[in-house]
């Protein structure tokens, strides 16, 4: 009788390790899923940098949630002919049970090594469907952050390489958990007159060589956004920027 006792004390002893082992493992797989960050789940990360889409019909840019859209794998912030550089970013949610309401992000740019340059936190707007894409868009470098950088940049022909790291911030609309992601880096080329040609602006007729007087012909291409990842014609910013005029070093 002693030992039937002891064997079914045992026994139980057996099958509430097993439970706990069984229950431990369910919570961290659980957590692994949704690890929490500072109090919040991480439940999305940024996919990648939308590309520039070229414009429409209307003439507007549409950027959209297509997990297939083209890609930047770096920026270029001309920060002649633009106070600020901004990102359009393709969000995915690892939650299939709920979506996420991106309500915020801290930015902060560094040199490539890692050396802080500033740091700044931004009010945002998006939605990012559970399981799907969204889209955020949000500034990458601000104005006092561009002022601290093209102190350093003299002239079109120099450049600087920085890193930009994003954190969002959001949350569960229906609960208001707060929900976040992980750190994206992206690294960005700025420059101060590097993204302007002066291949279609030039009038020969002009006293002054070279320069930016002819007017811009339906034929050229326009940016989504000037002084930003894409090349701009004189003619579109002449008289507005330094930049712009071909007599700038």
């Amino acid at each position: 009788m002693h030992n039937q006792a002891t064997r079914s004390f045992s026994s139980r002893l057996r099958d509430i390790g097993l439970f706990l082992a069984v229950g431990a493992s369910a919570s961290l797989a659980a957590c692994s899923a949704q690890e929490l960050d500072g109090g919040s789940r991480r439940v999305m990360f940024v996919r990648l940098v939308l590309a520039p889409p070229g414009a429409g019909p209307t003439g507007a840019c549409a950027y959209t949630s297509d997990p297939n859209s083209a890609a930047l794998f770096s920026g270029t912030a001309d920060l002649g002919l633009r106070d600020h550089y901004t990102m359009t970013l393709l969000v995915q949610s690892t939650d299939k049970t709920a979506p996420t309401s991106i309500s915020g992000a801290h930015i902060t740019v560094t040199e490539p090594d890692g050396t802080p340059i500033r740091e700044f936190s931004q009010t945002t707007a998006g939605f990012v469907e559970a399981g799907g894409f969204g889209l955020v868009n949000l500034v990458g470098i601000d104005a006092p952050t561009r002022d601290l950088l093209l102190a350093g940049i003299e002239n079109r022909r120099v450049s600087k390489s920085v890193v930009v790291h994003v954190d969002l911030t959001g949350s569960d609309p229906a609960t208001g958990s707060a929900a976040s992601a992980a750190e994206f880096q992206f690294p960005v080329k700025v420059c101060n007159g590097c993204l302007v040609s002066f291949e279609t602006g030039n009038d020969v007729t002009a006293l002054e060589q070279p320069n930016c007087h002819r007017p811009a012909s339906a034929t050229v291409h326009r940016p989504c956004v000037i002084g930003q990842d894409e090349v701009v014609a004189c003619e579109l910013c002449a008289g507005v920027r330094a930049a712009c005029d071909p007599l700038t070093p």
